[in-house]
Formats: structure tokens, sequence, C-alpha cells
């Protein structure tokens, strides 16, 4: 779910993270602790054990994008952070040669991705989200970003 952390004259912040889809696996691993307590005949420990690595792998994939657009300094800083690790870059600002809405074409993808494109390459500002308005959301946010830049 993406949202404008900052806005000014001069500077602009987006961040995102897909909190449904980190929302999700987190409620199935409270309801397995929960199952796992009463007694069952027919699953054991290896069955709740494959389950809840399958949903922490899933939330531990998930990045955060943090996206700076300074006008005074003339550059955009993109962030995305992971458990992987940071991965940061810098560009300048009128290297950007747009900013484009891409839809999923599943039953719940239909979020919408932000994508910055920089010369040759193509960055994600936010990921699609599985949360309700989300698509409205995101496209409020892309059509702020193009107001903001070419203003």
């Amino acid at each position: 779910m993406a949202h404008i952390a900052q806005k000014s004259d001069r500077l602009l912040v987006i961040k995102a993270f897909p909190k449904c889809i980190f929302g999700l696996p987190l409620m199935l691993l409270i309801i397995l602790v929960i199952v796992s307590f009463k007694p069952s005949q027919t699953s054991g420990w290896q069955d709740y054990a494959i389950f809840a690595l399958v949903c922490l792998v899933f939330m531990f994939i998930q990045k955060q994008r943090i996206t700076s657009f300074d006008k005074g300094l003339g550059i955009v800083t993109w962030r995305s952070v992971s458990v992987f690790g940071v991965k940061e870059l810098e560009f300048k600002l009128n290297a950007i040669k747009s900013v484009e809405m891409v839809y999923g074409k599943g039953q719940y993808a239909r979020g919408g991705a932000i994508y910055l494109h920089v010369g040759a390459d193509r960055y994600a500002l936010a990921d699609s989200d599985i949360c309700i308005g989300n698509r409205k959301r995101n496209i409020g946010i892309t059509e702020e970003i193009v107001q903001w830049l070419y203003s």
C-alpha cells in the first residue's frame, strides 16, 4: 500500500509496502498457532512446520520502497529495503521519462503497480497489493507524482 509521506514544492516522498499481502500470511500464522494447541490426530508437527515456513518466506520476501523526489537538488533517490539488504539508487530528476501504472491480470492482483521510467530502466515505486481500494489509491498517487514533476 503506497502513500505520500511528505509533499512540498521542493520535496515529494513516496513510501510503499504491500501491507495486505504481508498481513494475510501473518493472519494464517496466528490461526496456525491457535490450531496447533488443539490436540489433533490427523496432523503432525511436520505439517504445521511446513505451513509456517511457507508463510514466513512469503512474508519476508516483501520489500519496502521509499522514493524521494527533490527539486532543490534535482535528484531522485530510490530505495528498496528487504530482508536481503538495501538497494539504493540516485539519478537526475530530468532523466525521468515517465511514471507508469501497470495493472495485474489476475482476479486479486488488480491493484496496479507504479513504475518510474528512467532511461531504459524501470523502477518499481509501489507493488500491487490486494487491499480494497488500492487501485484507486495508486491511480491518485501516480497522478500526484506526474502533477508534482511537471509543476
